[in-house]
């Protein structure tokens, strides 16, 4: 039996990018780190948020993260990373379970689980 899809409402997702700019102190200073953060889908809360010279490594750390607390799947949450959303990054959110992705830059022109990105204003 599948399940619903997953529904966030536009406001709640428009508070993740300033989220992730209140807590990212070296990425807003330097602009050189990418950051991941996890966020429960219908609370909004930020579950944890991780930062590395490479978007795919900040997603690894989450992904790391979820094992280690017992977290995975990543069902009923929301994956956001301040870069793209490339075909890797897509695929690792998949395969952790992760049901969506919310980036700050444009999506790929297709995402091959039939799924978009909807990127947020910086």
């Amino acid at each position: 039996m599948r399940e619903d899809p997953l529904r966030i409402a536009a406001a709640l997702a428009q508070t993740f990018a300033g989220q992730l700019r209140a807590v990212q102190a070296v990425c807003e200073l330097t602009g050189g780190l990418h950051v991941a953060a996890q966020f429960d889908a219908a609370s909004g809360e930020m579950r944890v948020l991780r930062e590395d010279v490479g978007r795919l490594n900040a997603v690894d750390k989450v992904v790391g993260w979820a094992l280690e607390e017992d977290r995975l799947p990543l069902r009923k949450s929301i994956l956001m990373v301040s870069g793209r959303v490339s075909v890797e990054l897509t695929r690792k959110a998949s395969i952790a379970g992760g049901e969506e992705r919310v980036a700050r830059k444009r999506p790929p022109a297709r995402d091959p689980g039939g799924r978009s990105a909807a990127p947020l204003p910086s």
